[in-house]
């Protein structure tokens, strides 16, 4: 109970510091928040210019019961749905799933909201992270749609996939091949990446644990994710405006050092003056 109150303590000091509003339905997030066990919150804020869109939420479960941990997200967005004028359009989640879906191939599992004052605007977001799973890739692939970057970085030892669910009923689905550090300064991969990357994109590998590409219908362009060894480092490699400043002067105050992830376009980058960026700040609750 007390690892539960930590938990909502996190996301509230998120709430209090971008003076977020009541909007549907953190509520019912936050309560399933409250029965989770051990976990990783994550907390993120969108930059769009001088907008910040803070009301996002991430939870990535700590153990491995799979099924039981699908089943109650699958019913925390049931609790969702019960509102009037609110449908969920679980299609591509069931074809890419099947009848036959292998849990031992499961790696990760995450749930989350990313919310508007327009509610048509809001969604729900699951990710699945799965490795040496050959078929569920492919299917993966055939939902997400032909991109010859995402045929060059494909990978069958893992893949993080993210399925959307808008309340109004759209959905989408997400690819995010990703590169280790430690592939970084192999030839192969770094002749891979010089290929499809420029300069300003690759520059922020020198302090990253991870990069990753994600690939969806709904990106006007792919978006780069890099994860960041210290969030301090962060103004040192990426030139953002003062929404984006206000943002992360939080988390430093409230974190100090610790990692952090940043999303953004290829072209926010080498225009070297970035207005649109996402953050992404977490903390594990172990009880």
């Amino acid at each position: 109970m007390i690892g539960n109150s930590k938990k909502l303590d996190y996301i509230g000091a998120h709430k209090n510091a971008f003076e977020i509003e009541y909007l549907y339905p953190l509520d019912i997030f936050e309560k399933f928040v409250e029965t989770t066990g051990d976990c990783l919150i994550e907390c993120s804020c969108k930059i769009k210019k001088d907008i910040i869109y803070p009301a996002r939420f991430d939870l990535q479960f700590s153990d491995k019961q799979y099924v039981h941990n699908l089943n109650a997200v699958l019913k925390f967005f049931n609790q969702v749905e019960a509102r009037v004028g609110v449908h969920l359009n679980y299609e591509l989640l069931q074809q890419f799933l099947g009848n036959d879906f292998d849990f031992s191939k499961v790696q990760t599992i995450l749930t989350g909201v990313d919310l508007r004052h327009e509610l048509n605007e809001s969604r729900l977001k699951l990710f699945i992270r799965i490795g040496n799973y050959p078929e569920k890739v492919a299917i993966a692939k055939q939902l997400c749609g032909n991109y010859p970057e995402l045929q060059k970085l494909i990978r069958y030892d893992t893949l993080h996939i993210g399925f959307d669910f808008y309340l109004d009923g759209r959905s989408a689905i997400e690819l995010y091949p990703e590169v280790k550090r430690e592939e970084f300064k192999q030839i192969q991969v770094r002749k891979l990446l010089e290929e499809i990357l420029s300069p300003s994109a690759l520059k922020p590998l020198d302090i990253s644990t991870m990069m990753g590409i994600g690939f969806s219908q709904t990106n006007q362009a792919n978006v780069l994710y890099y994860h960041l060894e210290n969030c301090q480092e962060f103004l040192n490699y990426f030139s953002v405006n003062d929404a984006a400043r206000r943002v992360h002067s939080f988390y430093l105050q409230q974190q100090r050092a610790g990692k952090m992830w940043v999303a953004l376009s290829e072209s926010e980058l080498i225009a070297g003056r970035i207005e649109n960026i996402n953050l992404y700040y977490s903390k594990a609750f172990i009880n």
